[in-house]
């Protein structure tokens, strides 16, 4: 149908007349006004009822067609428009921390300028950043996504750290041996974290990873579980499934807090199940990465 609409309106400037308007069924709209060049002879309007219509419609359009493969015509449009290059967003490099202690002092000055919407309590007071716990060169680090709301925020801290511990305990290990961080470092200003603070603060977190010697990690929760390591996937697809990236090896299993706050008996049998089954797998892999 646009063909014959083009030899439509390709038809009423080859009429030659400086304003031409002809209604027709194909136009839908209101009737279309057409300008042709100026010429010598004298403008004049011509009636719609002048023009063929019904079957001498269409013999027109096919007179018009092939007169234009014998005097082509040119028809100018606007020029298009150049698209614009994709931006590029990038990020400054991070600092080559010698340490730990560098590594921390860094972000006590930088974390509150990134996000400072969760950097301070409710009484405008600065909330320390919940910094890590354990030792360097650990048999396993422990991750959640950020600590809990607290004007003196620690990574797993309260009932659901009483908790880990306890778990812990059942594979043999202490705060001692493990290596206990997050990856955000205050409590989101919100319901959640956004996927762009996040994003902005994994390249820290891995390096922070590095520079304590980390190899096999542990992710708590389906939250820092999908954002570390970059994936759509649910828990139950990522649990006793070794995944490397960043050159470490990152492993999943449900969060103590979640474990603590069910009140459903049955859930709660099953959820302990699964993270003790999740907990033997991980049992004789601790050290895969120094292999």
């Amino acid at each position: 149908m646009s063909s014959l609409r083009d030899a439509y309106l390709a038809y009423q400037s080859e009429i030659g007349t400086e304003d031409v308007i002809l209604p027709h069924p194909w136009i839908k709209k209101a009737p279309v006004v057409v300008k042709s060049q100026n010429t010598t002879a004298s403008s004049t309007r011509i009636s719609s009822r002048e023009i063929p219509q019904g079957p001498e419609f269409f013999q027109s359009i096919a007179q018009v067609l092939a007169q234009s493969k014998t005097e082509p015509q040119t028809f100018t449009s606007a020029p298009a428009k150049a698209e614009e290059p994709p931006r590029i967003i990038t990020q400054a490099p991070i600092p080559d921390f010698k340490s730990l202690e560098m590594y921390w002092k860094f972000l006590d000055e930088e974390y509150p300028k990134w996000f400072p919407s969760a950097s301070l309590s409710e009484r405008s007071a600065p909330v320390p950043l919940a910094r890590a716990e354990g030792s360097s060169h650990p048999a396993l680090a422990l991750v959640e996504l950020a600590p809990s709301l607290s004007t003196n925020p620690k990574v797993f801290d309260g009932e659901a750290g009483a908790l880990l511990d306890k778990m812990m305990s059942a594979i043999k290990l202490d705060r001692s041996q493990l290596y206990l961080t997050s990856v955000m470092k205050t409590h989101a200003p919100g319901k959640s974290w956004p996927r762009k603070d996040i994003a902005r603060m994994l390249p820290y977190f891995f390096r922070e990873l590095a520079l304590a010697g980390c190899t096999t990690v542990l992710l708590f929760g389906e939250a820092c579980t999908q954002s570390v390591l970059r994936t759509g996937k649910g828990l139950n697809d990522l649990r006793q499934h070794p995944s490397e990236a960043e050159g470490f090896v990152f492993t999943a299993s449900h969060h103590p807090s979640d474990l603590a706050s069910i009140r459903d008996a049955e859930m709660e049998t099953k959820l302990k199940r699964e993270s003790w089954n999740d907990l033997k797998w991980l049992m004789p892999r601790l050290n895969m990465g120094n292999r």
